[in-house]
């Protein structure tokens, strides 16, 4: 990222560089080079920096990747809990939608049975010639229909019953 950029190119820019171009030490900028002379050939020593600052600046490398490795597994651990909420979440509404679908499925027998008992019920009577008395649906579909077919037939076979009772 670019937090991770800026922070690279400070501490580069904060890199105690020790620098010596012209035969004397500086703790300004770069290596440092020193010309030792001994028997006829002249030796180049090169010299990035000294040991305490390479130190220091390593272990404020260190700290930065410790820090990073931190952030990564607080937020690693952050992604496991939320996706374990996430799961426990999902399997409470799946049991909640299995609950209602099952409550549904129960309501529609028990009501469809009732309407059913009373359609039985009036069928019954009328088939022992007993009084008629209308079958109570509270649906307009397809049942509610088929409650108001029977108890339209109910009623003209009564009528009949009562018109032939009459002219007996």
């Amino acid at each position: 990222s670019l937090h991770h950029l800026s922070v690279i190119e400070k501490l580069l820019q904060d890199f105690p560089w020790n620098v010596d171009f012209s035969g004397f030490e500086t703790q300004a900028h770069g290596p440092r080079f020193s010309t030792v002379s001994g028997d006829n050939a002249p030796v180049r020593e090169f010299s990035l920096l000294d040991e305490e600052a390479l130190s220091a600046w390593v272990q404020d490398i260190t700290n930065l990747r410790a820090s990073y490795l931190e952030n990564i597994n607080e937020r690693m651990q952050s992604m496991y809990d939320r996706g374990l909420q996430a799961q426990t979440l999902g399997f409470a509404g799946m049991g909640l939608v299995t609950f209602l679908a099952v409550a549904g499925s129960l309501a529609i027998a028990f009501f469809l049975n009732k309407t059913m008992r009373e359609f039985r019920s009036g069928i019954s009577r009328l088939a022992r010639n007993q009084d008629f008395e209308p079958v109570r649906v509270a649906s307009h579909g397809e049942l509610g229909q088929l409650a108001q077919a029977f108890n339209r037939m109910g009623l003209k076979l009564k009528r009949e019953e009562e018109m032939r009772s009459q002219f007996i």
